[in-house]
């Protein structure tokens, strides 16, 4: 009976956080009243209190805790907005409702042994005395008592001769716990790349994300991220699509040598690079007349953003905290097809927009 629990650990805080816990306290308080305060636009905690539901401390406290999280941060006008992850995770509570409500969701949550109890009803129908089990840990039978008598008052199971069974909407319920606890996972375990990411698309393939690896830099670290990237430039593509935002000539040289060779693709520069390299005084960059199947495209809009497309088996994903600096980026780094897809379609929506630099 008894089953681990779904945990994760923030990049952000080194924080252990089991899932349920973490939902249960969402759900059970008013932190996600604040998101969805949040989710009109940037607020103070002064801002919040005037709706008079809590205090200005009760607020800060709760956006304090929330940024920890990745869900908020300081916003550049003042006060707090939500970040990418923030907006996911606002999204996935708010699509619960339909068979699983904010109070039954608390309920649900509240014990380590409630959500396990409904799971063994799904694989079969059970009677209470089966339920226990004498292991150290497992539910007591007064727990599993508790447990039942939720279950059907919630209409999530019936019973027959002693027998609980599980119904349709115990089914759903079961089924839309998992999908919000596999998506609350990758929010948190993702932290710095959702709290970096701009919040231009929240159609992320969010739960695809379990077997990404993260990797993230920061001026005390900053090579983490060019390293992979410097990895990732392999003799043996066959076709490469790069969108890129930041000046890194180490990184361009590497490419430049792989470019000359004959490696096929395209890659797209934004406007603040663009602008840095003739600063620079390295806007030979951006001619691709030196390249046989290579062509690049310039942006007229600049970006926090970078992707890295690998013959369309490995996506590479960067989101930056400024325009044109790399040095806090956070990376994720993926070969699922789901990932891989969302990366390509949001690289297109930038491509239908790139134009030739010498049209700038």
């Amino acid at each position: 009976m008894t089953q681990s629990e779904r945990a994760t650990t923030n990049p952000l805080t080194d924080e252990r956080i089991v899932v349920r816990e973490f939902i249960s306290d969402l759900a059970g308080s008013t932190s996600l009243d604040i998101l969805r305060s949040l989710d009109e636009g940037a607020k103070t905690a002064s801002t919040i209190a005037e709706s008079g539901e809590i205090t200005r401390q009760t607020a800060s406290k709760h956006l304090v805790q929330l940024t920890d999280w990745g869900l908020t941060k300081t916003a550049d006008a003042g006060g707090y907005e939500l970040t990418t992850g923030g907006k996911i995770t606002l999204e996935a509570f708010e699509s619960c409702p339909n068979g699983l409500d904010r109070e039954p969701l608390t309920q649900l949550t509240r014990s380590k042994h409630t959500i396990p109890l409904l799971q063994t009803l799904v694989e079969q129908p059970s009677r209470p005395s089966e339920l226990v089990d004498t292991t150290n840990g497992s539910p007591s039978r007064a727990t599993v008592r508790r447990a039942l008598r939720m279950f059907e008052t919630e209409g999530w199971s019936v019973e027959s001769d002693g027998v609980h069974r599980l119904t349709p909407a115990g089914k759903q319920t079961v089924e839309r716990y998992e999908e919000l606890a596999e998506t609350i996972e990758q929010v948190l375990d993702k932290a710095p790349w959702f709290q970096r990411l701009s919040p231009i698309r929240t159609d992320i393939p969010v739960r695809a994300l379990a077997d990404a690896k993260l990797y993230v830099s920061s001026p005390h670290s900053p090579g983490i991220v060019l390293a992979t990237a410097l990895k990732l430039c392999d003799p043996r593509l066959d076709h490469f699509r790069v969108l890129t935002s930041i000046f890194n000539p180490t990184l361009f040289s590497a490419y430049d040598k792989l470019l000359k060779l004959g490696l096929k693709g395209e890659a797209i520069v934004d406007a603040s690079l663009y602008q840095r390299l003739h600063e620079e005084e390295m806007e030979y960059f951006l001619d691709d007349s030196n390249y046989d199947n290579f062509q690049i495209f310039c942006l007229d809009e600049p970006l926090t953003l970078g992707i890295g497309i690998y013959d369309r088996e490995q996506i590479a994903i960067g989101a930056y905290n400024r325009t044109g600096e790399g040095e806090h980026i956070a990376m994720i780094l993926s070969s699922n097809e789901a990932v891989i897809q969302w990366g390509e379609d949001l690289y297109n929506h930038y491509r239908k927009r790139a134009r030739d630099p010498a049209e700038m």
